[in-house]
């Protein structure tokens, strides 16, 4: 009797034993899984984090400034420097190896919150006086047989970029009248209405706030003005 007590008493002891070690095991390895589950938490959170500041940031550029200030993506930058150079052999000959040069340069420059271009918006004694239209009420009318409505507005936004403030008048009067042909010229080049918006307003940068050598433009090398509609 007593022998059969300590066989079943070895045969419980031997059943704790076995679920004592797999309740072991099991926790072991359920420390292993927990303990790699954090290391590989810890090994992806910087990416996860470097993706939300990059979209943070970007969101708040959005936010504050507005994603059309952007000029060029800088992604894009290097292609469009390649860009504008290609167009240096043909302005180069109408003496625009300047307006090229500040074209480029200027586009890595950020973007001015506020105007700081001081250009003198004033009559010269070379101005043409005869060349003035009798009703300077409506001058937005007159740019619109240079440009379109979008390339207005984008020359809006590239005169602003660069600090340049200036309205219809001003530009009309003291840009468009004496320098057409540039514009002329410049849109014969068939740039997006962004480029050609910007070589405009370095243009106009150069001629009326810097006081700079203008472009040489030939009659010969105009074609026929048209008469934008929109």
């Amino acid at each position: 009797m007593r022998m059969k007590n300590t066989h079943i008493y070895m045969y419980t002891f031997s059943i704790r034993y076995v679920l004592t070690c797999l309740l072991f095991l099991a926790s072991v390895f359920a420390h292993n899984a927990l303990a790699q589950n954090k290391e590989g938490g810890k090994q992806s959170q910087p990416a996860l984090l470097e993706l939300n500041s990059t979209l943070q940031v970007e969101s708040d550029r959005n936010s504050s400034q507005g994603k059309d200030q952007i000029l060029f993506h800088a992604k894009t930058l290097i292609e469009k420097e390649k860009q504008f150079h290609t167009l240096r052999n043909r302005l180069s000959s109408v003496n625009g190896d300047g307006l090229v040069d500040d074209a480029i340069r200027s586009m890595y420059e950020p973007h001015k919150k506020e105007p700081i271009a001081v250009c003198d918006f004033t009559f010269t004694d070379e101005f043409d006086k005869s060349a003035v239209p009798a009703d300077l009420s409506n001058c937005h009318s007159y740019l619109l047989e240079y440009f379109s409505q979008n390339e207005l507005n984008e020359l809006s936004f590239c005169l602003n970029y660069l600090g340049i403030q200036a309205v219809d008048q001003e530009v009309y009067l003291f840009y468009v009248l004496p320098y057409k042909n540039h514009i002329r010229y410049l849109k014969q080049i068939q740039l997006s209405d962004r480029d050609l918006a910007w070589f405009v307003a370095i243009d106009l940068r150069q001629t009326i706030c810097q006081k700079q050598a203008t472009l040489e433009i030939k009659d010969q090398l105009l074609k026929p003005n048209k008469v934008l509609t929109n």
